[in-house]
């Protein structure tokens, strides 16, 4: 299995990736590939050296170097304390990167959740700590779009009709059912108020 993971810069709101890391628990290797955009700028220190060569896919050596600046070193003296407050029993380098989401003191540089769409067969998203999930934005504009369209048709509405009282084309109505529009509140509360009706939200634990 190649466990993934974007780098990002954590500054920054819904950042680009600049780097993606990957985790091949077969060979118990790491691997980095920087994004064909990023800019010595970009990315992590270690990393732009890489760019001014010309290079963007960073081997084993230098992305396990990546790593171990980022997480407890196995010589640390309170280890056993360490690996017993994150449930461990022995040293696991890829649970501690994911618990630490590889933060450090050296920059602002985090792990982040890849869309699903970047990977590939045999491939997972890495299991991070506290991380925005972008699946889970996905699924809720997917869910609120639903529940427009079924509001829209039990009101007896077009998709052109909805769009002419919120003072939007049809097209627009039409991205926001279909879950393909950056649905806002506010929009949504626009398109409930034209069909009478009123938004709801409600936060609630995912379904295993």
């Amino acid at each position: 299995m190649i466990w993934v993971a974007d780098i990002v810069d954590g500054r920054a709101r819904r950042a680009a990736p600049c780097a993606q890391l990957r985790y091949d628990d077969e060979a118990r290797a790491f691997s980095i590939r920087i994004a064909a955009e990023a800019r010595e700028a970009d990315v992590p220190l270690m990393l732009a050296s890489f760019i001014g060569k010309g290079q963007r896919d960073v081997g084993e050596r230098w992305a396990r170097r990546w790593v171990e600046g980022r997480i407890v070193p196995p010589s640390r003296q309170n280890l056993g304390a360490v690996l017993k407050a994150h449930g461990l029993r022995e040293y696991d380098e890829l649970t501690l990167l994911e618990s630490s989401r590889a933060r450090s003191s050296d920059d602002d540089f985090v792990l982040a959740i890849p869309s699903c769409d970047v990977l590939g067969e045999g491939e997972r998203p890495m299991r991070l700590e506290g991380a925005a999930d972008p699946r889970a934005r996905e699924l809720a504009l997917q869910a609120a779009g639903g529940e427009l369209a079924q509001a829209r048709q039990k009101a007896g509405l077009s998709q052109h009709e909805l769009a002419e009282r919120m003072g939007v084309d049809q097209a627009f109505v039409s991205r926001m059912e279909s879950g393909r529009s950056n649905l806002t509140l506010s929009t949504l509360a626009d398109a409930a108020s034209c069909l009478g009706l009123e938004v709801e939200v409600r936060l609630r634990p995912h379904e295993a």
